[in-house]
């Protein structure tokens, strides 16, 4: 017997709401026509109730283990089923054949649901999101990098990455959640910027203006304090010119101006080259560290966003990135130990995330 026992009160209602209110046409026109329809519609069906409460698209896990059952017969078999007596019963054939379906997906894939739906819902802010068994967080000093990194604000309409062109990235398994922070509308704020950019807004969110100059690739210092104050390259008689050329502005809006130069002409070279250091071999890995991987012709960089320890003074970090083309930054999922979720086991030589392979010796410290 399939029974709804661990889901909460808010899921199962969220799947009758979705019912209810008509959101499974697609199955009904399917049942009426032939069975290769009756299971897309079937499909459909369960996306749309799944997609109103908790936004799990189409490419979600899923959905795509959902899908993976075509064998008609089990799906009848599972029509077939009841459901718990203490959960309100439905006179319909279909609103029975789709709560029966997702009940018994549920229990077989529970341990993952949990974490991926509940979890997720629940997580605001990055200090949100649950340490592994027996793990707890490390207290960050108050007003200290690590405790903004920590304060970020999750996206809580759906953990989908978007491009800056408003288009979604290819690939959609690599993240656990993704940071309410803009991305822009053109193609900048790839891996290294998205590092400057979260350091950056850190001294801006504090006025700390002197602390926010980066460098480009060509070595050049670039201050904000300058810029701010209407300093601006131009050219006059064939020359290049140096000079106060703009009013003083420590407004946001021109902080995104100031930014968006640095992104198009910084890149993991000048991060690693002179806005880092690499770390020694007795220091400790602390929230705010980054991974940069100098390369050609493109590198990659992350960022370490939180940190926690257990009793055995054994120590896991959950890591975030953007990437290329520029898109949302987001928590990486570690696919390679799922012993500790999505955190990650830093104390390796090689270092293994969704999407790039680091080393130890890539590690360093923002300056």
């Amino acid at each position: 017997m399939a029974t709804f026992s661990g889901l909460s009160d808010a899921f199962k209602e969220g799947l009758v709401k979705g019912i209810e209110e008509g959101r499974i046409k697609g199955l009904e026109e399917g049942i009426e026509k032939d069975i290769e329809k009756e299971i897309e519609g079937f499909y459909l069906g369960i996306q749309l109730n799944l997609e109103t409460r908790f936004n799990l698209k189409e490419n979600s896990y899923l959905m795509k283990q959902i899908r993976k059952i075509k064998d008609i017969q089990k799906l009848k078999k599972i029509l077939r089923l009841k459901t718990s007596p203490n959960f309100k019963k439905k006179k319909s054939k279909i609103n029975s054949f789709i709560l029966n379906f997702i009940c018994m997906k549920f229990i077989i894939l529970f341990p993952f649901i949990f974490s991926f739906i509940f979890s997720q819902q629940k997580a605001k802010v990055i200090r949100d999101i649950p340490t592994p068994s027996d793990f707890k967080r490390i207290p960050a000093t108050k007003e200290s990098f690590a405790e903004f990194l920590r304060n970020l604000n999750l996206k809580q309409e759906n953990s989908i990455v978007y491009l800056y062109n408003g288009k979604p990235k290819t690939n959609q398994e690599a993240q656990y959640a993704v940071l309410k922070i803009d991305v822009g509308n053109q193609d900048l704020q790839q891996c290294a910027d998205a590092i400057i950019r979260l350091k950056a807004e850190y001294h801006f969110e504090r006025n700390e203006f002197d602390k926010i100059t980066f460098h480009f690739a060509n070595g050049k210092k670039f201050p904000f304090l300058d810029y701010a104050e209407g300093y601006r390259t131009k050219i006059k008689n064939k020359n290049v010119v140096y000079g106060k050329f703009a009013n003083r502005d420590y407004s946001y809006a021109n902080f995104r101006k100031y930014l968006n130069i640095v992104f198009n002409y910084a890149n993991t070279s000048s991060l690693k080259r002179y806005d880092s250091r690499e770390l020694k071999q007795n220091e400790e890995i602390e929230i705010g560290d980054i991974f940069v991987k100098e390369k050609q012709p493109y590198g990659h960089a992350v960022i370490i966003v939180d940190k926690a320890s257990n009793s055995k003074n054994e120590k896991v970090y959950l890591l975030a990135q953007s990437y290329m083309p520029a898109q949302e930054i987001h928590i990486l999922r570690n696919f390679n130990d799922t012993s500790i979720s999505l955190w990650y086991n830093l104390d390796k030589n090689i270092i293994y995330t969704p999407e790039w392979d680091f080393l130890k010796k890539d590690l360093a410290r923002m300056k």
